[in-house]
Order: structure tokens, then sequence, then C-alpha cells
């Protein structure tokens, strides 16, 4: 019993030493705040000459090659310019080409332009994220840190200018669950939302 208290002490008075350095990582500056995410808008152009009712299989490689060299297609806007015959035509088979390369649906649009008679003009355009570089210090900076984590791993950087749209809601789950707590012995009504938020 003698040996085992100075013992302890000991033991505390090494792990209390051990401690010393992690003030320098745990009492950051005040003046350490969240640096600004810059972002870039990256833009290319490809220009197709359709030689009849469809593009040919070199022409949709072409088409291929030019939203994969973008990189990620899931921020991609794709906008198609072309006359208005032309787009008539190539239209559904253009937009079925760039879903399949994972361009989402609400990021393709279609302009009439007469300045191209015979061409059909495809330009991706897309925000890029720069992530800041944080300098070397005796402490660690979170907000510097917190904000290149953000700006790597964001996937479509032009959310951090403005959030992305809601999905729309299922109503009929969402109510279910009330219908289930206000009965909970009677089989489910079919009630709208409207009759399930009034007063009773």
């Amino acid at each position: 019993m003698l040996f085992q208290t100075p013992t302890m002490i000991l033991i505390l008075l090494v792990l209390t030493g051990c401690s010393y350095t992690l003030p320098q990582y745990t009492e950051a500056p005040v003046t350490a705040k969240a640096v600004a995410i810059e972002l870039e808008l990256v833009n290319a152009q490809l220009e197709l000459v359709p030689l009849g009712q469809a593009f040919n299989s070199k022409q949709q490689m072409q088409l291929h090659r030019f939203i994969a060299l973008q990189g990620n297609s899931y921020p991609q806007r794709v906008i198609i310019a072309a006359n208005e015959p032309l787009i008539t035509r190539h239209q559904e088979q253009l937009r079925q080409l760039l879903l399949n390369q994972g361009v989402q649906a609400t990021n393709i649009a279609f302009r009439y332009s007469e300045k191209s008679v015979n061409s059909v003009i495809i330009i991706s355009e897309y925000f890029r994220a720069v992530a800041p570089a944080c300098h070397q210090s005796g402490y660690a900076d979170l907000g510097c840190a917190s904000s290149r984590n953000l700006a790597m791993m964001v996937a479509d950087p032009a959310q951090l200018i403005r959030g992305a749209s809601l999905a729309p809601t299922d109503g009929v789950k969402a109510t279910e669950a009330v219908k289930r707590y206000r009965y909970p012995t009677e089989a489910p009504k079919s009630e709208t939302l409207v009759d399930l938020t009034k007063v009773k």
C-alpha cells in the first residue's frame, strides 16, 4: 500500500508533463477566422455539324470526350445553341446523350440562335472551387482548414453561392406518421395534409 501511492503520483506527473504541447493547438488566436472560398467560372465550347437526321457515332464520341474532358459532369451546365430546325431535329438525341454522361436534366438548356446556320454549338460551363492555402504555424488554423476541406469536397461549387433547390416531398408518407400518432388503434383514413393540420 505504501508503494502504490507514490507510484500513482509519479504516473500522474509523467502524464501531466506530456500534455504541455496541447495548449498551442487548443488556444488558437482570436484572429483565426474562416477563409473565403474563391470560385472560378470555367467554360468550353464544341461545334458539331450534323449531316443527317441524327448525330453519327464519330460525333457522339466527340461529344462524350468533350464532356469528359471538363471533369465531373455533375456540376456542368450545358447549353445547346442552334437554329430552330436543328434544335427541333436533334433535341431529344442530345438530351439523352448528355443524361447518359451524368449531366443533370435541370442543367441542360436549349437556345435558339441564328448565328450558325448548319452547326450545333455546345457550351459547357461550371464553377470550380479554389481551396485556400493554409499557412504553417504553431497552432491549428481551424477556420482555414474547414474552408479548405469544404472547397475540396463540395460536389457542385455553385451551391456555395446559392443552395440546391429542395426535392419534392412525399406528402402521403409525411401524413401517415401523423395519422398513426392520432389514431394508433384505427386503420389509417384517407385524409389530406390540410385535413390533418386543422385544429379539432
